[in-house]
């Protein structure tokens, strides 16, 4: 496996976070003058021929959409807003427009990642490309447990999820028949489960798993979401992960979580560490999560990268409280329902859900590493179709 400095990629997100994101993607200082703090996450490429990186795709965001305000979503809310997932979705943005615009372009080497056989007419994400994920945190979950005890002795934890657990104590489960499945930060001396999000005890219940769990799965099925995967002629796969000052105990917890897979793991990851810090990580107690999230895609190469700011799921300035329709246009550039409504354009299914059954190789490994990870079941979260409308 290809070993990189964690420094340079550091520094490359560092510039490109300063340099491209505005203001309003960024934490701000609150009026009793404490400052916000985010995670940062970036899908970062190493071209192996010219030795050069390339930031792909970048976000910041901690925030997770409750399960309770998804029954209108139709596609059109993002779920999952961790910086991290919002990067993979990132990246998945990018190669879908690459191929998109493929043919109508003229000047190839814009489109970076993309290559076409000559022989198969099919397309591939080009074979020099190895792919590296910056994240300002350790991924939340399993991989964070070890981190939440260190945290307890420095008495920085919610009393709630302090409390000494039992396995018969149901408070800790998303749901009693599965005991393999734990909410948030319960009980975090168990190590080796399945996490739902957020952490926080206090927080409206969603069932979007873990940072820990996701990028578990991505060793298996691939950095791919279900579009690039039919689109492309083979997955790509993650190469290696870049997390700032990690000390012993936390790369062991980190290992350890990313191992849960077994055989089934396709590509094992590389873990590395930077001793740079995030200017934005949280510093102090005090200090509160940014609402906002951010994205950067970079499209094209030595072009301005494409920015939008996320509140609640979808554009920023979009949001409607309670159960009203969701504004037109509402839908950020990452959502399922912007994604699809491009695919299916020149592609012919029922809807994205009857889409993704089509995928049987992919969704058969995903029900095998499902079952190794929670061996008492899986707990879906809400039906979420989309039928967009051609744009």
């Amino acid at each position: 496996m290809l070993v990189m400095n964690a420094n340079d990629i550091a520094e490359l997100v560092y510039k490109e976070y300063a340099k491209s994101f505005k203001p309003i993607c960024k934490p701000v200082v609150k009026s009793n003058g404490i400052k916000e703090w985010t995670v940062l996450a970036a899908v970062v490429g190493y071209d192996t021929v010219a030795k050069a990186f390339q930031v792909v795709s970048m976000a910041t965001g901690v925030k997770v959409t409750p399960d309770t305000h998804l029954s209108r979503s139709m596609g059109k809310i993002l779920h999952d807003c961790h910086a991290e997932i919002l990067a993979i979705r990132g990246f998945n943005a990018v190669l879908h427009d690459q191929l998109r615009r493929y043919n109508s372009i003229k000047d190839k080497t814009e489109l970076y990642l993309i290559e076409k056989s000559a022989s198969t007419n099919s397309f591939r994400v080009g074979e020099k490309w190895a792919f590296y994920l910056y994240i300002s945190e350790i991924p939340c979950g399993d991989s964070s447990m070890n981190e939440a005890i260190e945290s307890r002795d420095r008495g920085e934890n919610d009393k709630q999820q302090e409390l000494i657990f039992h396995d018969s104590d149901l408070i800790q489960y998303v749901d009693p028949k599965v005991r393999t499945v734990l909410r948030g930060r319960f009980n975090y001396s168990k190590k080796g489960f399945v996490r739902t999000k957020p952490g926080r005890a206090d927080s409206n219940m969603s069932l979007s798993k873990s940072c820990s769990d996701k990028l578990c799965m991505k060793q298996v099925t691939s950095l791919n979401n279900a579009i690039t995967y039919f689109l492309l002629d083979s997955p790509v796969y993650l190469s290696g992960l870049v997390i700032p000052n990690l000390n012993r105990s936390k790369m062991e917890a980190l290992v350890k979580s990313f191992q849960r897979p077994g055989k089934l793991i396709a590509h094992p990851v590389e873990f590395l560490t930077t001793d740079l810090p995030f200017q934005d990580q949280k510093l102090q107690e005090e200090q509160t999560p940014s609402s906002m999230s951010g994205i950067l895609l970079f499209l094209q190469k030595n072009k301005t990268p494409k920015q939008e700011a996320i509140l609640n799921g979808i554009k920023n300035g979009y949001f409607v409280k309670g159960n009203k329709p969701l504004r037109k246009n509402c839908e950020s550039l990452l959502s399922r329902y912007h994604q699809w409504s491009i695919f299916e354009q020149s592609n012919y299914f029922h809807s994205y859900l009857s889409f993704k059954k089509s995928l049987h190789k992919r969704n058969d490994l995903v029900r095998k590493l499902r079952d190794q990870l929670s061996s008492e079941g899986w707990i879906h979260t809400c039906s979420d179709d989309c039928h967009a409308q051609k744009v």
